[in-house]
């Protein structure tokens, strides 16, 4: 719940995509030994870490989105660009929150 709760605040927590990943790599490594259950839920964590890359890239994108559009002497055609990209991009973070509530219950996280 507690990561749920940070990625609909937009905060980014480094730390919780380098868990993700290594809970992968562990449940990968677990598998031989207890299965296709070990199996699947590394592939859930693979999903939840492409998902919060996939979220962090399109906050920095935001962010620098912003910062171009903030330069002194920007041209119409330019700001005009920038803010479809800004719209795409939005449009992607909340695409991969609600990816990320979809899937998150399923890998038993709290």
């Amino acid at each position: 719940m507690a990561a749920a709760l940070c990625l609909a605040a937009g905060i980014w927590l480094e730390g919780v995509n380098f868990a993700m990943a290594s809970g992968m790599y562990a449940a990968e490594a677990a598998a031989p030994v207890f299965g296709g259950d070990a199996a699947a839920f590394a592939k859930q964590l693979s999903r939840v870490t492409e998902i919060l890359g996939d979220h962090q890239d399109a906050a920095i994108a935001i962010e620098r989105i912003k910062d171009l559009a903030a330069e002194d002497g920007i041209t119409a055609p330019a700001a005009f660009g920038l803010g479809a990209l800004l719209w795409v991009e939005h449009d992607s973070v909340a695409s991969t929150r609600t990816d990320f509530s979809t899937l998150w219950p399923s890998t038993g996280g709290p």
